[in-house]
């Protein structure tokens, strides 16, 4: 890496968010840690979110457009153009800290046996107010920091870790042809964040770094009128051979749990509950889930709640 090169890559993969983009780029912009530049790709956005990243004017942001192919493919085209000795997700409508950058470079900097490095996230609809946003970056303790165990974390139903809080090293994931799976519609992030966790180590600062928008209304974790529901594939090109006994039955309750959540949403609709379930290496249901998971798709919410607290 030459002297001129930033020490962060951050991408931001963009996408019909022009409310949301110029807020975005701003929390980066802020960082206490400025030596970063900021790669924009344009997933074939039809409103004006590309013209406000062209009007923001600051010579280490860089902005490419594509025809419409996917998140995934947008975020790999700005990992095949980053600089940086670092890279960093961060979606268009999401904020970060203003110490995020510093923690995690700080960290990683002093500790080369860990790959990728991770703060907290917090959950919020609105960022209205100057004392909101300082309360909610300011919490958790700052700089304590200990191994991150994600499958446990996923276990212990704990998303407080994002893909947009996470600062990877460059390096490993070219060694490793580590990029986002393009045909895995939903879920692609986790699955991205597990393979990583499969390489090397990782770490979790104690602190908040990120601010994850809720305001979006299609945003993916909340779209629930699509023609044919879509269950995430969060282990798409990973093997059983990959994990311990112990991982594979944190996955299993995982997976469980999941697929209890994604047919309750979907509750209501005509579904093959067959088809989303067999073939899955690391989950065979049993014949009594598969009985709880065509309930759950035509029960009323009230019993749905019942069985949950019986269980």
């Amino acid at each position: 890496m030459s002297e001129s090169s930033p020490r962060v890559s951050v991408l931001i993969p963009l996408y019909n968010k022009e409310h949301w983009i110029a807020r975005s780029i701003s929390s980066v912009l802020q960082q206490s840690m400025q030596s970063f530049e900021i790669v924009v790709v344009d997933d074939g956005s039809s409103d004006g979110g590309a013209k406000i990243v062209e009007d923001i004017g600051d010579s280490r942001l860089r902005l490419f457009r594509q025809e419409n192919a996917g998140v995934s493919a947008a975020r790999n085209r700005a990992l095949s153009l980053a600089k940086g000795e670092y890279v960093a997700f961060l979606d268009a409508d999401d904020l970060w800290c203003p110490r995020h950058l510093e923690r995690l470079v700080s960290l990683l900097d002093e500790r080369k046996d860990f790959l990728f490095a991770a703060e907290k996230v917090e959950y919020t609809k609105g960022f209205t107010q100057r004392e909101e946003l300082h309360r909610l970056c300011e919490r958790g303790r700052d700089g304590a920091f200990g191994r991150l165990e994600y499958i446990r974390r996923l276990y212990r139903n704990r998303f407080d870790i994002h893909l947009g809080s996470i600062l990877f090293r460059k390096e490993p994931l070219l060694e490793h042809a580590v990029t986002f799976a393009e045909g895995v519609r939903l879920g692609e992030d986790i699955n991205f964040i597990l393979r990583c966790d499969r390489i090397a180590p990782a770490a979790l600062v104690e602190s908040t770094g990120m601010l994850y928008s809720l305001e979006d209304s299609e945003s993916a974790m909340r779209r629930r009128d699509e023609t044919t529901p879509v269950f995430p594939d969060y282990f798409a090109s990973l093997r059983v051979d990959d994990f311990d006994d112990e991982e594979l039955d944190m996955i299993r309750t995982f997976l469980g749990r999941e697929y209890r959540k994604f047919f309750y949403a979907n509750r209501g609709k005509r579904l093959d509950v067959d088809s989303y379930i067999r073939d899955n290496p690391f989950f065979s249901p049993s014949f009594i889930d598969k009985i709880v998971y065509r309930a759950l798709l035509s029960l009323p919410s009230w019993l749905v709640e019942l069985y949950r607290a019986l269980k």
